[in-house]
C-alpha cells in the first residue's frame, strides 16, 4: 500500500461520489481514504489520513471549498496534499483566488469529456510527482512524516 497514492474525495453529488469510487475498484495505483460531501469532514479526514491529493468540488452540502482550500494549503499546516479543485465554475476570479491559494490543477466539469476517470487518469499521471512530495512546516517536500 505505500506505494499507491493515498486519495481522498471531497464532493457532494451522490452520483458523482458513486462514479469515483466505481472508477476506483479495481485500482491498484490509487488507494482512496474517503469520501465526503462536508467541510468539516474533510478537514478531520486530511488531518487523520494525510492523503496524498484531495480532489475537492467547490460546492459541498456543509461548507465549501473555497474556505476549505486555504485550511489545506497553509503553509503553517504540518502536512499539506496536493488539491485538484473540480468545479462549474468559470468566474475568473474565484479561478484565480483558488490558484493563489495553492491549488495545483483545476478540472473544469463544464466539458465534454470531464468525468472521475479523467481526473482519476490525471492523478496517477502525476503520481510519481505527488507521492513522497507533501509539504511540512518547513515548506521543504518530504518533511512530514
Amino acid at each position: 500500500m505505500d506505494d499507491k497514492i493515498s486519495l481522498l474525495i471531497v464532493e457532494d453529488e451522490p452520483a458523482e461520489q458513486a462514479a469515483f469510487a466505481a472508477c476506483l475498484q479495481n485500482e491498484r495505483q490509487i488507494e482512496l481514504v474517503g469520501i465526503t460531501g462536508s467541510e468539516t469532514e474533510a478537514l478531520a479526514l486530511v488531518n487523520s489520513h494525510r492523503p496524498d491529493v484531495v480532489v475537492l468540488d467547490l460546492e459541498l452540502q456543509e461548507g465549501d471549498g473555497l474556505n476549505l482550500t486555504p485550511a489545506l494549503t497553509d503553509p503553517s499546516r504540518p502536512y499539506s496534499p496536493y488539491v485538484l479543485v473540480t468545479t462549474r465554475t468559470e468566474n475568473r476570479h474565484t479561478l484565480d483566488m483558488l490558484r493563489d491559494a495553492g491549488v495545483g490543477f483545476i478540472y473544469d466539469k463544464n466539458i465534454d469529456r470531464y468525468g472521475p476517470d479523467q481526473v482519476l487518469r490525471g492523478v496517477k499521471r502525476m503520481g510519481g510527482f505527488l507521492k513522497g512530495r507533501r509539504l511540512g512546516c518547513a515548506g521543504e517536500p518530504g518533511a512530514a512524516a
